[in-house]
């Protein structure tokens, strides 16, 4: 069976793509939200800190309109397209505090710790219980 760029623990995941497009501007964010996947890999702080953040704030998952159709997109569900923001950037996971496009596999391994062992999940599935 061919091994599938998406599954396993997201150090599988990173070990195996090595590729990612750099948006970056001169070496610094773009602010893109190409990075802004609904996929990641979550702590348990991160999920307990985001859950107390949405729910005191009313905060509820973007919805993102791709090409007039109506399902539910694999962007993450807390990016502000509109504003180009994340909208839970001072609680925001510790995958997307430590990724940055312009060397994230450099990074990746030089902090691979922080991440060994956990799974990506979806944040839309974790936080408002939609896929």
């Amino acid at each position: 069976m061919a091994s599938n760029i998406t599954t396993g623990s997201f150090e599988e995941v990173m070990n195996r793509q090595r590729v990612i497009q750099d948006f970056s501007n001169n070496g610094k964010c773009s602010n893109c939200g190409g990075c802004c996947n609904d996929i990641i890999p979550l702590t348990n702080s991160d999920i307990n800190r985001i859950k107390h953040y949405i729910k005191k704030h009313n905060i509820k998952p973007v919805l993102h309109n791709l090409l007039g159709t109506n399902f539910i997109d694999s962007v993450c569900p807390f990016r502000d397209e509109k504003n180009l923001k994340c909208i839970i950037y001072d609680v925001r996971p510790l995958v997307c505090r430590h990724f940055f496009c312009h060397n994230y596999y450099d990074n990746f391994v030089k902090e691979k710790k922080l991440f060994k062992g956990l799974e990506a999940v979806s944040c839309r599935q974790t936080f408002f219980g939609e896929l």
